[in-house]
């Protein structure tokens, strides 16, 4: 029988299945491009957007927030008068938790069915899915770079160490997965357990979660402990990050910020997801104990609409006073439109990840002549000894079958282990796991893997059987010197060795792209993200590295502390913030993917650049906006006035530049092109002293772009003393309206398809296809929303005689506010469906013969205007109902599990 998937966000089960169908991609060859992302990586085809809470809504109700400037009693009236309306019109409302700092709304347990009736009732205005929000995955974890080089590419060791700010008296809130409160480096006595709450440093917090909690977990829910300590290690290495002030002689950290306090607010348990609901009562928390800044390295990729309740939550508490610093996310090589809520929030400030310039690592020596070799450990194995030695059997030569350690392992390779050694394991064929697990059946001690090919990655060990031994991973070339070693015997030190990073400074690969749906420029600015050394919970080790936008997100909220401390009366104006830290950020990066073309990062994946926090610190000069998105451009030139503001003594003379930015055409594998937009600037401007100058700037898209290439680049105002301010643009050339959302490069979707070995696959266009309706026989609505949609419909309509489209029953499927998907999705429909009209009903179809019809409102556009609509019909196919019932689990349309609607 056929296995259901959960596809995230674009996958609600308003169907019996929902399936990934791969498909190979084309690449355009143009003698004036740069080629497509996937000539220069491999693109990424799994879905990593999260999934729906079954029956779990949150229910915007009409009226501002508190933090928008309503009041308490003012927020919980209208929420009351909702649910007694309701309650009136048969609505059965469970499980509610009121919010009403950040977002005036409730979450709710609430069936599918029943949602259309809440919609209707007076004062909700939007009702959306608690979404399940995978704890970030953090990648190139077998490096482990000195934070001191991080701090080095960012200004802040220039702003700690010279200037004198250390974040002393800032408030930093840290939503995540806890802080290792015992740890000494974060004002912890060093013995677990040993260390009260509130301590030192972490004097604020709380729990939401507890340790077992997992939303993906249909039966978990939270069971708060008292206090928010990590026992999953993500929360403790950002907290690290951000303000660690540990003893850099015995390998700890001194983070960013090493006076702030902390604020631990505990979304996550040990191990598996949280909710948009937890993180949302987590600001609320947040908000309440007055923090100054707070770091979310945390978000649901895909989900680009800033209309998304964390989003409007970050936004909402940014008004009041707070600065909100997202991670932009990881889904790098997933192509554009890959950031998620809450970063894509309109006043979140969403942060790319750049990598580091040196890295450190724990270390093994070969015996034989005592040479160091660098590693990194796996998260889910247990943790590798720092003294002993013990063989190191190669299961074969690099390159080979038997080098990958797939297969179980013969009696002859068991009898090599007898006596206690680690296996040498090549990295290719089969997972991690498979590996790791093999080798620890046939009785090796420890696993050494090494890479085959160059480059740094975190092994994930995800399985039914837990890994007892230590598994390890060093680089490709140590891994051909150690299999090259003749009786190679390695020894287990607390030893270090670094080198530096040659991608260092660079954009690092797994970080997301812009846009936000709506076309907001995102993300803002970039920091060092990749390969990070910092703390860790005391029971896995104290210190590890990690890479991801998570790491990024934490030296930007560092880096605010030292602001805010630096310039008090920024306290309060997360505008002003963001707009210093914009405007000094260096955007000169190369193009991560082919710097030897001596091009500079995409505005569209680094924004302004690489903060410098000593600039932000000292400069007399700033420019607003921060940032001009210029949205979608048909024709006309977007005319913005920029006024320069100057608080020095002394007049400031600037000549205005332009850098152009490579561009980017489609989404899951984007055409990169050199196109420049037209961009008239008044050349010399003359700032006087403590005032300011207006100026007005034109940009127009390139003249020769096609529809919907996504330009940018950055207004540089440049002193004759060699200071510079960026104001970095972005748009869309052509109509937003027009763009091809149903349709991608490589992709036979959307198509009629059926499920073949749990895939779905696309059908031959012709008609006489017919199905019992029995699970596993069911017709396949196969597709891929490859732009942002306002609109998704899967109607269902009975087919005419000649096999075109006729009388509409119903929708089998609907989405609003959705982000692109990544791969090709399949919908098996059950012969469910929900009536239109004003009082809409779950029906049942009959035997007969029926057309799909797929209707997406595209981004921003007018569903009172056709043409903003795309559409696609299928043929003709039967449905006999011939097959009996659909299993219990099939997931029906009146399933109250993930069903997603909203309104405005």
């Amino acid at each position: 029988m056929p296995r259901t998937l959960t596809c995230g966000l674009a996958a609600a089960a308003l169907a019996a299945s929902c399936l990934a169908a791969t498909s190979p991609s084309t690449a355009r060859a143009d003698d004036r491009d740069l080629g497509r992302m996937s000539d220069y990586v491999k693109i990424a085809t799994s879905d990593t957007s999260g999934q729906f809470v079954k029956n779990r809504w949150l229910v915007q109700v009409q009226g501002p927030s508190i933090a928008q400037g309503n009041t308490p009693a003012s927020v919980g009236k209208a929420q009351k008068a909702v649910v007694t309306a309701a309650a009136r019109a048969g609505v059965r409302i469970k499980g509610q938790r009121s919010f009403s700092r950040t977002f005036n709304g409730m979450a709710v347990t609430l069936d599918a069915k029943q949602v259309s009736k809440l919609m209707r009732v007076p004062g909700v205005t939007g009702i959306y899915p608690v979404v399940a929000v995978s704890r970030p995955v953090t990648e190139g974890g077998t490096t482990d770079p000195s934070m001191a080089n991080a701090v080095g590419l960012s200004g802040a060791a220039i702003a700690r160490d010279d200037l004198g700010f250390d974040g002393r008296g800032i408030k930093v809130g840290v939503i995540d997965s806890g802080i290792d409160i015992d740890h000494p480096d974060l004002g912890g006595s060093g013995t677990n357990g040993a260390t009260a709450f509130p301590s030192a440093r972490v004097k604020y917090g709380y729990d939401f979660v507890g340790d077992a909690y997992d939303a993906k977990i249909e039966t978990s829910v939270p069971v708060p402990d008292a206090v928010p300590d990590d026992c999953g290690g993500h929360g403790t290495h950002v907290a690290g990050i951000v303000g660690a002030d540990g003893d850099t002689t015995k390998q700890g950290v001194t983070g960013v910020a090493p006076k702030a306090t902390f604020g631990a607010y505990r979304v996550f348990g040990c191990e598996g997801s949280t909710s948009s609901e937890i993180i949302m009562a987590a600001m609320e928390r947040a908000e309440a104990d007055g923090m100054d800044v707070v770091n979310m390295s945390l978000g649901a990729d895909m989900m680009t609409w800033p209309d998304y309740p964390t989003a409007q939550a970050s936004d909402a508490m940014a008004r009041r006073g707070t600065v909100m610093v997202a991670s932009a996310g990881n889904s790098g090589e997933s192509g554009v439109f890959t950031s998620g809520a809450p970063s894509v929030g309109k006043d979140t400030l969403a942060v790319a990840s750049f990598d580091n310039t040196h890295v450190t690592q724990r270390a093994i020596r070969l015996a034989a002549n005592g040479k160091l070799y660098g590693y990194g450990s796996a998260d889910a194995s247990p943790l590798p000894p720092q003294s002993g030695s013990m063989p190191l059997v190669k299961l074969g030569e690099p390159g080979t079958p038997a080098a990958q350690g797939c297969e179980e392992y013969t009696e002859a390779q068991k009898a090599l282990f007898d006596e206690g050694a680690a296996a040498l394991v090549q990295r290719g064929t089969c997972t991690f796991y498979q590996k790791a697990i093999n080798a620890q059946k046939a009785g090796a001690t420890a696993v050494v893997l090494y890479n085959n090919a160059p480059g740094t990655l975190s092994p994930g060990l995800d399985g039914a059987e837990k890994i007892t031994i230590p598994v390890v991973i060093v680089s490709q070339a140590d891994g051909i010197e150690l299999a090259a070693a003749q009786d190679a015997r390695i020894e287990w030190t607390a030893d270090t060795i670094s080198s530096k990073d040659p991608a260092g400074g660079r954009i690092s690969d797994f970080s997301s792209w812009g846009l936000a749906a709506n076309l907001d420029l995102k993300p803002e600015l970039g920091a060092p993200g990749g390969n990070i050394w910092s703390t860790y919970p005391l029971e896995k080790g104290a210190h590890r590295s990690m890479s991801g936008t998570s790491m990024a997100a934490p030296h930007t909220t560092g880096a605010v502390a030292l602001l805010l401390q630096a310039r008090p009366k920024l306290k309060g104006h997360p505008d002003q913030v963001r707009q210093l830290l914009m405007n000094t950020a260096r955007h000169d990066a190369l193009w991560s993917m082919a710097p030897d073309l001596g091009l500079v990062e995409p505005v569209i994946r680094q924004g302004a650049g690489m903060i410098q926090v000593d600039r932000a610190i000292t400069t007399q000069q700033r420019v607003s906006p921060a940032k001009i998105s210029l949205g979608e451009q048909r024709a006309k030139a977007v005319t913005t006035t920029l006024n320069l503001r100057n608080e020095a003594a002394r007049p400031v003379v600037y000549e205005l530049t332009h850098d152009s930015s490579i561009g980017t055409v489609g989404t899951s594998d984007p055409q990169f092109d050199l196109l420049d937009a037209q961009v008239d600037l008044p050349g010399r401007v003359v700032v006087p002293p403590r005032g300011s100058k207006k100026v007005k700037v034109s940009i127009q898209a390139p003249a020769d772009a096609p529809n919907g290439y996504v330009y940018g680049g950055w207004i540089v105002a440049r002193s004759a003393t060699g200071a510079t301010l960026n104001v970095p643009y972005q748009g869309m050339a052509g109509d937003y309206q027009r763009v091809d959302v149903l349709h991608a490069d490589g992709s036979a979707a959307p198509c009629l398809g059926e499920i073949v070995d749990k895939k779905a696959l696309c059908l031959d266009e012709q008609t006489g296809h017919s199905y019992t309706m029995a699970e596993g026989d069911q017709p396949v609505a196969v597709f891929r929303i490859e732009y942002p949609v306002e609109t998704f419909q899967l109607m269902v309509h009975k087919a005419n005689a000649d096999g075109s489209k006729g009388e509409l029953l119903g929708t089998a499927l609907e989405l609003e506010k959705e982000g692109r998907m990544v791969g090709d999705l399949g919908v098996a429909w059950d012969g469910t469906y929900q009536t239109t009209g004003s009082s809409p009903y779950v029906a049942k179809a009959s035997a007969g013969d029926y057309v799909f019809e797929i209707r997406a409102l595209r981004a921003l556009g007018d569903p009172d205007v056709e043409a903003d609509w795309q559409t696609w019909t299928s043929e003709a196919f039967a449905a006999t109902f011939t097959g009996g019932e659909p299993a219990a689990d099939a997931g029906r349309l009146n399933d109250p599990g993930m069903l997603r609607t909203a309104r405005s």
